[in-house]
C-alpha cells in the first residue's frame, strides 16, 4: 500500500491504516472502503473513503487488544501496536522520509501480541551521594534509586531521606531486564550536580535521549546526615 493523497503526513504521525482511495482505477470500487451506513430505508452498506475509514481500524484493533488485556495502560497498547506494524518505505509514504510513523497498521500481527505476556524495558532512576564536590567518586551506601512501572517512560518521582550532600542524578532504560547499567544501554543525567542541605529540590527532569522521557521528581534531604543501608 502506498499513502493515499489526502492523508497527513510528517514526523507527527503514529501510524497508518486502511482508508481508501477513490481515484484508483480499479474496479469495482476496490479502491474504496466497504463499511456500513444509515440511509433512508435504514441500515445498509456503502462505500467511502478518508481518515474517518482509517480511524477505526486503528480503534477496533485497540479495543480487541484492550478486550484481552484488559489489565494493560493505553500507553503499554499503544507499544504493542506500533512495535507490529509493518514498516513502510520511502516511496509507500510519498517520498517523505519518516512520514508514515510506526508504518501500516497490522490488525492480525497487534491482536496476537496481546495473547503474549507483556515485556517492557523498565526504567531506573539513581541519585548517587557524590564523595566529592566534582563527583569523582560515588557512594552507594548514600546513594538510592526509584524504579518506574514496567513499559513507564515518564511520571513524577520522589526520593526522600537522602543525606545532605552533592548528588549526580541519573536515568538508564533496564533492556535486559538485569538491573544493572549496561554498555549499550539508553540513558541520560540530569546537567548537573545537585547540592542537598536539608530542603527539597524540585522539578529536576531527567531526560533520555531515545526514550519518551524519564520525568520531573523532587528530592528531599533528612534533617540529620544519617547513612542509609544502601538503595
Amino acid at each position: 500500500g502506498r499513502i493515499a493523497p489526502y492523508s497527513n503526513y510528517g514526523p507527527r504521525i503514529d501510524i497508518m491504516a486502511p482508508g481508501g482511495n477513490a481515484v484508483l482505477p480499479s474496479y469495482p470500487a476496490a479502491g474504496m472502503i466497504l463499511s456500513t451506513d444509515w440511509g433512508p430505508a435504514g441500515a445498509t452498506y456503502s462505500r467511502a473513503e478518508g481518515t474517518s475509514m482509517a480511524a477505526p481500524h486503528v480503534a477496533g484493533v485497540l479495543a480487541l487488544m484492550a478486550s484481552l488485556q484488559p489489565t494493560q495502560s493505553p500507553q503499554q497498547l499503544l507499544q504493542r501496536l506500533f512495535s507490529n506494524a509493518t514498516t513502510m518505505l520511502e516511496f509507500q509514504c510519498g517520498g517523505r522520509t519518516a512520514s508514515c510513523g510506526a508504518g501500516l497498521l497490522d490488525a492480525l500481527g497487534a491482536v496476537a501480541s496481546a495473547h503474549e505476556p507483556a515485556v517492557f524495558s523498565t526504567i531506573h532512576v539513581l541519585a548517587e551521594r557524590c564523595n566529592d564536590s566534582a563527583c569523582r567518586t560515588t557512594d552507594p551506601n548514600r546513594s538510592k534509586i526509584m524504579t518506574l512501572s514496567p513499559g513507564a517512560t515518564s511520571g513524577p518521582y520522589s526520593f526522600t531521606q537522602l543525606a545532605a550532600g552533592v548528588y549526580d542524578v541519573w536515568a538508564f532504560r533496564d533492556d535486559n531486564g538485569n538491573g544493572l547499567f549496561d554498555a549499550g544501554e539508553p540513558w541520560g543525567e540530569y546537567p548537573t550536580l545537585i547540592a542537598l542541605s536539608g530542603s527539597v529540590r524540585s522539578n529536576i527532569d531527567v531526560v533520555i535521549p531515545g526514550v519518551a522521557a524519564s520525568s520531573a521528581f523532587s528530592m528531599r534531604s533528612r534533617p540529620r546526615d544519617v547513612p542509609s543501608n544502601g538503595w
